[in-house]
């Protein structure tokens, strides 16, 4: 077998050299049927900002992405430094839905609260890719609040800190 064709590498391979790759930490919330969903990811990105689109893969087996995927809406919530415990009760496959009040008919769904951004956003298109779903998400509003993110670096939560120099100026 050449070089070109080398085999792929394992699944947990893999991973182990995704997770070198510095993350930072979301809340997807949906609406379905009355009930509001939630759920982790950090497979995050933005897309472009004419229109304005972001994407997120999703596991098409979570609860989570079915609830995105029919209600076509979903709330993305950056997490701040604060929000380990948040991130760890969103992951849990099977947990209990979001905690919060019942949703308001017609709302947006929930961002968490104090969270470092939140981005309202409509399903654009869903887009099978190995065995994730990548969402494409145009966004309707919005905002953003003062603080540090939380990251995921090697599979644990960790504090991003800003370094005393001056902001990169955009190149794109």
């Amino acid at each position: 077998m050449s070089a070109r064709q080398a085999a792929a590498p394992a699944p947990a391979d893999l991973r182990r050299v995704l997770g070198r790759f510095l993350t930072g930490v979301t809340v997807l919330t949906a609406v379905d049927d009355g009930d509001v969903h939630g759920m982790t990811a950090n497979s995050f990105t933005s897309v472009s900002l004419e229109p304005p689109l972001v994407l997120v893969c999703l596991d098409p087996g979570a609860r989570t992405a079915a609830a995105v995927e029919r209600s076509r809406r979903v709330t993305i919530s950056v997490l701040g430094a604060g929000h380990a415990a948040t991130a760890l009760r969103f992951a849990r496959r099977g947990g209990p839905r979001y905690p919060g009040p019942p949703p308001v008919p017609g709302a947006d769904p929930p961002a968490v609260p104090d969270a470092l951004a939140e981005l309202r956003c409509t399903v654009e298109e869903v887009v099978v890719a190995g065995d994730h779903h990548v969402v494409l998400c145009r966004v309707r509003s919005a905002k953003a609040r003062a603080g540090s993110p939380l990251g995921f670096f090697e599979g644990r939560f960790c504090d991003v800190v800003a370094r005393d120099t001056p902001p990169v100026p955009p190149w794109y």
